[in-house]
């Protein structure tokens, strides 16, 4: 038997020492010289013989056999703790969902955590979308990686003002501008202008304070970081940091920072959702712009707070009990995942 297994072996050109193979036809020859020696010796005698182990033999035997079970990774039946075949459709809706497309896929795997819809990890949810190549409803754009920039340590330290424009089909230019909190992302005050000047900023400004009036209020000075442009530079702006509002400074300039954090929130509002909606006039941007920001606001878990929304982080109002029901989620979802896969029924695994 050692002599026909290891000239087996040498006609196929291999040596008795084991390393990692991929090559799929290589695994299939030694299979087969393996099959052919235990036609005169034990099973676990030959794969003594030339040190192979039995759970490699097995998962060659596996991966060579296949599974008869379509829409999954790997059979359910060898890998019980795999997603089942109801979650990996739940992922799938989600991923794929129009509701959703302005969701980033952090965000949105947080956000199914907090609803209790779906229980994984984020490494899992990434490997699925790559496996079966799913397509989010909407346009792709290559991403930019930028450097930590300034960052609050509480609420109501630091505020970012911008202005962004966007364009109609007609060729009409609109203005989008914003206050945005640097410690929560939470967009305090915003509108939609037609034109822009020192006394619309002015009152964006207004509302901004009288929003953030009460909430976390800090002894130190709010600082107001803007850009160089001409709407910032108004008699309103300046009467409301004559009266101890804030103490603006303009970026790149005074201060070494740029204003990209504001300019990030415009970005993934741009690209994650006006992009790809039917927007023809002014009141159609605004009642989406309205939409875009209450959902980023309230609805939308951030990846930088751990799926914390703006909202919660600006009022600094989260709570235990989402963490903790995440956790008996895991653990309930993880039982019944195996449960279910050990219920599965496949052909090929019964026949071997």
């Amino acid at each position: 038997m050692i002599t026909l297994l290891h000239s087996v072996f040498k006609l196929m050109g291999f040596k008795l020492s084991w390393k990692h193979i991929e090559h799929k036809e290589i695994k299939s020859k030694i299979l087969n010289a393996i099959e052919a020696a235990m036609k005169i010796a034990p099973r676990d005698q030959c794969l003594a013989e030339i040190g192979l182990s039995i759970s490699r033999y097995k998962r060659w035997r596996r991966e060579r056999r296949g599974c008869a079970i379509s829409n999954t990774k790997s059979c359910p039946r060898v890998n019980a703790n795999q997603l089942t075949y109801q979650e990996v459709q739940k992922m799938k809706e989600l991923v794929t969902s129009k509701e959703f497309s302005h969701f980033p896929i952090r965000s949105l795997h947080y956000y199914a955590k907090r609803e209790g819809i779906l229980y994984c990890s984020y490494s899992t949810c990434r490997k699925y979308i790559d496996h079966f190549k799913w397509q989010r409803a909407r346009k792709k754009f290559r991403k930019r990686k930028f450097d930590i920039g300034i960052r609050a340590n509480h609420p109501n330290e630091i505020w970012h003002l911008d202005l962004s424009y966007f364009i109609l089909p007609n060729k009409t230019k609109c203005y989008i501008q914003a206050v945005v909190d640097n410690y929560s992302r939470y967009v305090l005050s915003w509108q939609i202008l037609e034109s822009f000047d020192g006394a619309k900023t002015g009152e964006l400004l207004q509302r901004a304070i009288a929003r953030a009036r009460g909430e976390n209020e800090s002894e130190k000075i709010l600082r107001l970081i803007v850009d160089g442009g001409s709407e910032n530079k108004g008699r309103e702006v300046e009467r409301l940091e004559d009266e101890g509002n804030f103490r603006k400074e303009v970026a790149r300039f005074e201060i070494s920072f740029s204003n990209s954090m504001i300019e990030t929130v415009f970005r993934s509002m741009k690209h994650n959702y006006l992009f790809h909606q039917e927007i023809r006039n002014h009141p159609a941007l605004k009642k989406h712009v309205d939409f875009w920001i209450t959902e980023h606001n309230n609805r939308i878990p951030h990846s930088s707070f751990n799926g914390e929304t703006p909202l919660e982080k600006f009022k600094q109002s989260s709570n235990k009990e989402t963490a903790i029901r995440i956790v008996v989620g895991y653990k309930e979802a993880k039982q019944l995942r195996i449960s279910e896969n050990q219920k599965v029924y496949c052909v090929k695994c019964d026949v071997a």
